[in-house]
């Protein structure tokens, strides 16, 4: 069980890794100040995290799984960009959220 809480938490951490590192970098004149603002910094930290999880969600968790799974990373990523960067969600944006959940749903349940 607790191999799955870590691999919901990779999905989730992984997301939130994606936004600290775009809010890091938004609004700086050149990518070297981007880099050593903290948000940025917390965003590489967090992705160390997502890795170390990774690992240990591995041990237990198949592949095959933890592929497929890893794509509601994206979904989270545009939910998050909307809710905290203000981003704007067009029709094609939705279409890829839409075939990432039927993806989802082939590879991971059996017929």
């Amino acid at each position: 069980m607790t191999y799955y809480l870590a691999f919901a938490g990779v999905i989730l951490l992984a997301a939130l890794a994606h936004i600290l590192i775009k809010m890091g970098a938004k609004d700086r004149k050149n990518w070297i100040t981007s880099f050593f603002n903290p948000l940025t910094i917390l965003g590489l930290i967090t992705f160390i995290l997502v890795t170390l999880l990774n690992l240990y969600a591995l041990r237990a968790i198949e592949l095959k799984y933890i592929a497929s799974w890893y794509g509601l990373t994206y979904i989270l990523v545009l939910l998050f960009s909307r809710k905290y960067l203000r981003e704007k969600i067009d029709l094609f944006k939705i279409l890829g959220v839409l075939f990432i959940a039927a993806g989802l749903f082939i590879f991971s349940f059996p017929f």
